[in-house]
């Protein structure tokens, strides 16, 4: 890829003016997402072999439209259900500021290449935490935005097609400014008239009032943080503190999160684990013990009937009115009514070492609603 950036770089150069507001910017892609005539793993060593795709990612599609030079691939965990960034194709990507720690996943490679200055805006894919987990784990930005903003077409990942949970493609970069760099440009050539699956909605910049409600949610009544995430959290409140002009500071707390995680967890493999399964099995590759922890540990994941589908899917729609009714009366109750923000105030990084993997539902940390390490 490095030689085709070269000559689309001298090729845009050649220009008697810019293409589009992203002209020249060198543009890095996550693994899955396909490139047309480059071959897509997908973490998986079975699917090295594989045709290339024949066309690009749709966003990738506008990126070059708008005149960016996609340059590399980077990695993603096997089976991409990971907080860490580990396959048996390229190994294991850590944290770029301490070696000893992972890079966070599954957009991983995407946080370490960025953070280390080598890529200035990269594509990435979220679930769970993809682009947020290696965003806070590196030290950089990125953003989850609502499902359906962005298109999602072309790209490789067993249980293609899945809608239980949907995924999103999402921005990951060095400032918030590109952030919004990102969103802007993409959305200004309207994906939805070429995406019927889109929402219709271009990206807005809202104004903010000038005192700003912030909640603080210091752990979910399932998993409390480690002390010095906590200390993190209790360092940006007292920042806050001192402005009070500025922020009017609250406690958040949680609803039935251990409840949230026993529906979605129904939800992300809803055929057991079957094609990820077959996909490591095709080249007889080792299963990682993270994917091993989410697939064979998680007493959730069976391969459901249609009617079992659509039973787990009525209750996490259930659950959504259940959760939109408890803030509404929570705000009712005092007096915060307003529109939302969840912030996350800071980052994080997680153990990562040659043998052993971070995997955990709950942390003992001597203060643990639930206690017991995992």
């Amino acid at each position: 890829m490095y030689d085709e950036a070269i000559e689309r770089a001298k090729y845009l150069d050649s220009l008697p003016e810019p293409i589009g507001p992203l002209h020249g910017l060198p543009l890095s892609v996550k693994e899955h997402l396909w490139i047309k005539g480059k071959p897509c793993n997908a973490g998986f060593a079975a699917w090295i072999p594989k045709d290339p795709p024949t066309e690009n990612n749709g966003v990738l599609d506008i990126f070059l439209s708008l005149g960016a030079i996609p340059f590399c691939r980077t990695t993603e965990p096997q089976a991409l259900m990971h907080l860490s960034c580990n396959n048996n194709i390229t190994g294991k990507t850590h944290c770029p500021y301490n070696r000893t720690l992972t890079c966070g996943g599954s957009s991983g490679g995407e946080g370490a290449l960025i953070a280390m200055k080598g890529s200035c805006v990269g594509l990435g894919t979220d679930i769970g935490g993809s682009v947020r987990s290696p965003a806070a784990n590196c030290g950089i930005y990125a953003l989850r935005q609502s499902a359906m903003r962005l298109p999602m077409s072309g790209m490789s990942m067993a249980m293609a097609g899945a809608e239980s949970i949907l995924a999103i493609l999402g921005p990951m970069c060095a400032s918030a400014r590109d952030i919004q760099m990102f969103m802007g440009s993409t959305l200004a050539t309207k994906p939805w008239e070429k995406d019927h699956t889109l929402v219709a909605i271009p990206w807005r910049n809202p104004t903010l009032p000038k005192k700003i409600k912030v909640a603080v949610m210091w752990d979910d009544g399932v998993v409390v943080p480690h002390p010095p995430v906590t200390r993190g959290l209790k360092q940006v409140k007292a920042a806050m503190d001192k402005y009070p002009e500025l922020f009017e500071i609250m406690d958040w707390k949680a609803l039935n999160h251990g409840a949230g995680w026993d529906i979605i967890a129904g939800l992300y493999f809803m055929d057991g684990g079957a094609q990820d399964t077959q996909a490591m099995a095709d080249s007889g590759e080792p299963m990682d013990p993270l994917t091993e922890f989410i697939l064979k540990e998680n007493k959730f994941v069976k391969d459901h009937t249609i009617t079992e589908a659509w039973s787990v899917c009525s209750v996490e729609i259930s659950a959504d009115f259940r959760c939109i009714k408890n803030e509404m009366h929570i705000e009712q109750n005092t007096g915060n009514i307003g529109m939302g923000f969840k912030i996350n105030l800071t980052s994080f990084s997680v153990p990562s070492d040659p043998v052993l993997h971070p995997k955990w539902t709950r942390h003992d940390t001597g203060d643990t609603p639930q206690s017991g390490i995992y």
